[in-house]
């Protein structure tokens, strides 16, 4: 499971560690990562992501997964 995310957005590259992510929102096919200071969008669907992030995540609706922690 990766620590940490790496979310490329208009020319910059956004590190985002998987541990200060609070929820994650379905947007098409984008994921918008929500942390407490900001929420970089990132191009991926919720599933696939949710696939490499393993047990940390738990789907609460179809276009949303919440932190276990």
């Amino acid at each position: 499971r990766p620590a940490q995310l790496l979310i490329p957005d208009r020319g910059r590259t956004h590190v985002v560690p998987v541990a200060e992510i609070l929820w994650l929102e379905a947007a098409d096919n984008y994921v918008v990562v929500h942390t407490a200071e900001r929420a970089p969008l990132m191009r991926r669907t919720l599933q696939a992501l949710l696939q490499d992030l393993g047990d940390a995540f738990v789907r609460c609706h179809r276009g949303a997964a919440v932190a276990v922690a």
